[in-house]
């Protein structure tokens, strides 16, 4: 197929001006259908390509055209790359900021930001979630609590501004790229299971001075009695987009903390687990509306607001964790639907679709062991869905799992530590939905507004991907296998599939380069959220992490690539001869795909194979005389010979006993180098750790940890539970 972009360009704006009635051309993003320009690619947040020469016909013919492997994936790789006039812009763990020629994968910059050591000490160290593009600058939200700017040519940093302070903002941090809003750069920290009160902020996008700072938890005694406000979560942890067209910012935030223990922290605990609509030049609100009043479940309203039509009036579609789905007028907030996106709900009855108020919440009791659907990582992750006009569909994955829960206080001394989290639990841990339903994961396609299912399809495991739609009548996605995968987005039918080593956790995304069009897929599976899910899911502990070495032959070219930032092309006259996969999972594999023979160049096998045996990026190591230990999914998982498992204490992870173990004295040299080259940091926080529940992570989450005759309380801060 000729692939002609004046043709393409025009077509895309007929299919776009029906979606909606705004002039396509004026919008950020519509100008130029071979970019993907900012995280959702428009404002909207419909993570739609206009493009089209990649459709149902010839996907099938998919081929990889080239890999980027960016190093220390410890985290997986979470971002949403950023493409821009043939150049793509991605983030990897610890703010490693990388351009590659889109066309080829060759790098044109790297840079790596100098991170105030205190970083690597915060629960949600390493992730990073993307970029910003704009202004010849790249933006970044740095895991010490900065905004920095980058020339977009070079990589060199132009300015950095510290805006948190590790000090009193115990463990805030950027892990979300922020967000353009004309002069003005906006953003939220994490921080919504820490002890501290969420704030968002903006800077001069060309200076970096700050502009303003926009506290959500407001002051209020009715809704925070006492002091429970210096506690108060609220963080707006994921981007926020900006409006065009209103000159308007909407930002969610999450959960009021702690999480589940609420005596103490009575009221509506006001803005948290709310959308807002900001003023981008003063920082006051414009609207908000609070999704759910006192959240005892964590289920905050950080996710995208997707920008619709209905009736021909602009309607926001908003998800949040609860499993219910809010639509609102854009202008003021106000509510025109509610719907419920879980398949097992028991925290309330429901939420009243006119009012916006919770029917007969189930609010945990401490001390009491109770069963509550969905879990605290939601009816869906953060990774987000995508909207197509031309279907009129919203594509969204979802899990149901649920979580058995005994609340309990938070240990006070707990509360000053970057380290920590404040969950109000003694016990959580994520199980089967009641009544012998098997816990699996999905991807729906619905009715924004109403959310009727026009196909649905089933997964074993939760896919942790986001999801991208196409002008080609596709949908793509991946899931925690390491699968890739192209749908029909009009009937759900697979089209394409390719196995990629390793889970995907990021966004794809679509672009083209010279008449010829992309998909890129950033794959490698890592943070807290599958080790949680392990506890439904044991099957997952032994999946890959964040690396799984791989080795592509095409004709008698070798091809070597880790499971990173996985490029697909159309190649339609181009076959495949040979495609093995070299992975550590076990040290080698050896697939053969077409023929039975090697081909003629294999005199750098025996290398290759050495080099895909080394351990992945997501390593750890283990205790002394016993095999290193890998991080797969936030949980510890080791040989037979070191039998580690896993306990969680107040936000720390704890490995029981190893067959043979290392003293606390080698725990602690071990902890004094500080971060090993993959990223993975082990640190010795003290000794005598006191007895108590004993449990898998991926299982249960209990207050205290046993440790089997070791003396040393070990944490690892490699992993992120969102």
């Amino acid at each position: 197929m000729k692939f002609t972009p004046m043709r393409l360009t025009a077509c895309a704006a007929a299919l776009l001006i029906a979606g909606t009635a705004l002039a396509a051309d004026t919008r950020p993003g519509y100008a130029d259908p071979d970019n993907w320009p900012q995280y959702h690619r428009s404002y909207n947040a419909w993570r739609y390509s206009p493009l089209t020469q990649i459709n149902k016909n010839n996907v099938k013919k998919l081929k990889v055209a080239w890999i980027h492997q960016p190093g220390n994936i410890t985290h997986g790789l979470q971002a949403t790359p950023i493409v821009v006039d043939g150049v793509l812009y991605y983030i990897s763990a610890d703010n490693n900021a990388w351009a590659v020629d889109a066309a080829t994968g060759k790098t044109i910059w790297h840079y790596t930001a100098k991170l105030n050591p205190v970083a690597k000490q915060a629960f949600y160290a390493s992730a990073s979630r993307g970029v910003t593009v704009g202004r010849g600058k790249v933006f970044i939200g740095s895991l010490d609590g900065r905004f920095i700017a980058l020339d977009q040519k070079t990589g060199k940093e132009l300015w950095s501004t510290q805006l948190t302070d590790p000090k009193t903002q115990y463990g805030a941090l950027f892990s979300a790229p922020p967000q353009l809003a004309g002069d003005v750069l906006f953003g939220g920290t994490t921080g919504g299971d820490q002890p501290i009160a969420g704030k968002i902020y903006a800077v001069n996008a060309d200076t970096g001075k700050p502009v303003w700072t926009f506290d959500v938890i407001k002051n209020d005694p009715a809704s925070w009695p006492g002091d429970s406000g210096k506690v108060g979560g609220g963080s707006a942890w994921m981007p926020g987009t900006y409006d065009e067209s209103t000159d308007t910012i909407y930002i969610g935030t999450s959960n009021a903390a702690p999480d589940y223990y609420t005596p103490g922290r009575e009221g509506d605990n006001k803005y948290t687990a709310t959308l807002f609509a900001i003023d981008p030049k003063t920082g006051k609100l414009k609207w908000h509306r609070q999704e759910i009043p006192h959240d005892t479940w964590d289920f905050d309203s950080a996710y995208e607001a997707l920008l619709v039509k209905k009736d021909g009036k602009d309607v926001i579609v908003h998800l949040n964790k609860s499993g219910f789905v809010f639509v609102m007028d854009k202008k003021d907030g106000a509510l025109e639907n509610v719907w419920q996106f879980a398949e097992n709900m028991n925290w309330a009855k429901g939420i009243d679709p006119k009012t916006g108020e919770l029917i007969e919440p189930r609010r945990p009791q401490p001390g009491k062991r109770e069963l509550l659907c969905p879990n605290l990582l939601g009816a869906r992750s953060w990774n987000h869905g995508a909207y197509n006009p031309g279907t009129g569909l919203w594509y969204s994955h979802a899990m149901e799992v649920c979580n058995e829960v005994v609340s309990g206080k938070d240990d006070p001394a707990n509360l000053t530590a970057i380290s920590s989290l404040s969950l109000g639990i003694d016990e959580i841990k994520l199980v089967p939905p009641p009544g012998g339903k098997k816990p699996d994961g999905r991807l729906d396609a619905r009715d924004p507004l109403t959310g009727k299912v026009k196909w649905s399809i089933r997964y074993e495991l939760p896919p942790l991907s986001s999801v991208l739609t196409t002008a080609g009548g596709l949908v793509f996605t991946g899931d925690m296998e390491g699968r890739l995968y192209a749908y029909d987005a009009d009937n759900g039918k697979e089209l394409w599939r390719f196995n990629a080593g390793s889970g995907a956790r990021g966004g794809p995304v679509s672009y083209a380069v010279k008449g010829k069009q992309y998909i890129v897929i950033p794959t490698g599976l890592g943070s807290h959220a599958p080790g949680f899910l392990a506890g439904a899911f044991p099957q997952i502990k032994d999946l890959p992490g964040g690396a799984a070495w791989r080795l592509l032959v095409q004709g008698d070219g070798w091809v070597r690539y880790a499971a990173a930032g996985i490029v697909v092309e159309l190649h339609p006259k181009q076959t495949e001869d040979y495609k093995y996969a070299l992975s550590a999972h076990p040290p080698l594999t050896l697939i053969q795909t077409s023929r039975n023979t090697l081909p003629p160049n294999t005199r750098s096998m025996s290398a290759r194979a050495s080099l895909a045996s080394r351990p992945p990026t997501n390593r750890m190591g283990g205790a002394e005389g016993c095999p290193s230990s890998a991080l797969r999914m936030g949980r510890l998982s080791s040989s037979p010979q070191c039998r580690s498992s896993t306990t969680m204490s107040h936000g720390r992870f704890c490995p029981t006993a190893c067959t043979r173990r290392r003293s606390a004295s080698s725990a602690e040299r071990r902890s004094s180098r500080g971060s090993s080259d993959d990223g993975a940091v082990m640190r010795a926080l003290g000794s005598g750790a006191s007895a108590g529940t004993r449990a898998n992570m991926g299982n249960s989450v209990s207050r205290g940890c046993t440790s089997s005759g070791a003396s040393s309380l070990v944490r690892s801060t490699s992993g992120e539970r969102r």
